[in-house]
């Protein structure tokens, strides 16, 4: 258990999911296709928006990594509600990258990752995942 705020004890929470193979990605698109979600508490990651709504007030620590086949340039950006916090970039064939970033989010804030850059034709690989968890 976890005290949130002053007086509120919070259960531990963790959010993980990956891509669909060959997810195909344009500039400015939420990413929101996932084949696997799993989360430890409740159910706050909505499947359709790609959207991850804090469940309670709290640092979160956001872990991405980027997987592609080909050389193309692809940019996810880390967002809380219209905030940009973090860029993590991939741009060589055969190639992973990863990034993370601690966010203070307050309950019912969106996370979520958006498109920042992508080249025409750009597609991440299913091992892309993301990893949320309340610090």
């Amino acid at each position: 258990m976890y005290l949130c705020g002053e007086t509120r004890v919070c259960q531990p929470y963790i959010c993980q999911f990956h891509l669909d193979n060959n997810t195909a990605v344009t500039t400015g698109s939420i990413l929101s296709k996932f084949n696997r979600v799993w989360e430890s508490y409740g159910s706050h990651f909505n499947r359709t928006t790609g959207k991850l709504v804090a469940p309670d007030d709290g640092s979160y620590l956001v872990i991405v990594t980027l997987r592609e086949r080909e050389a193309k340039l692809i940019k996810v950006d880390v967002y809380r509600d219209d905030t940009f916090f973090k860029n993590i970039f991939v741009n060589s064939a055969n190639t992973s990258a990863a990034g993370a970033t601690a966010i203070y989010t307050m309950k019912g804030q969106e996370l979520y990752f958006k498109v920042g850059q992508a080249d025409d034709g750009a597609k991440l690989h299913g091992g892309s995942g993301f990893t949320i968890l309340r610090l």
